[in-house]
């Protein structure tokens, strides 16, 4: 049976900064949605952690989000594929409007 999405997923690859508990990785997004995105990370923090974010929009212009991971993956032999899915809880216009755009581009 084919897996039903609510929000399309738009790839795209965005810088970020996810932090919570005083620590913070870094990390490349892979996919974005209205809903949230999945982060390419080294490391990552549980799932049901509250998040705070600094997605990078372009090398000038960053905003903040905050999420919850909603899944995580790592495997210790294969980093690259590590990674992170965080459900928005608190979305910027900015990012909305980065999605508006996704939008209208596959539309």
């Amino acid at each position: 049976m084919a897996e039903r999405r609510e929000c399309q997923r738009y790839i795209k690859r965005h810088p970020v900064v996810i932090n919570a508990g005083g620590m913070a990785f870094k990390g490349t997004t892979v996919w974005l949605s209205r809903k949230g995105f999945f982060v390419r990370s080294q490391k990552n923090f549980n799932e049901g952690v509250p998040v705070d974010i600094t997605f990078h929009l372009t090398e000038d212009s960053s905003c903040t989000l905050k999420g919850t991971v909603r899944f995580a993956k790592s495997i210790e032999l294969f980093r690259q594929k590590n990674g992170m899915g965080i459900e928005l809880t608190e979305k910027n216009q900015n990012y909305l409007a980065l999605i508006r755009s996704l939008e209208q581009e596959n539309s």
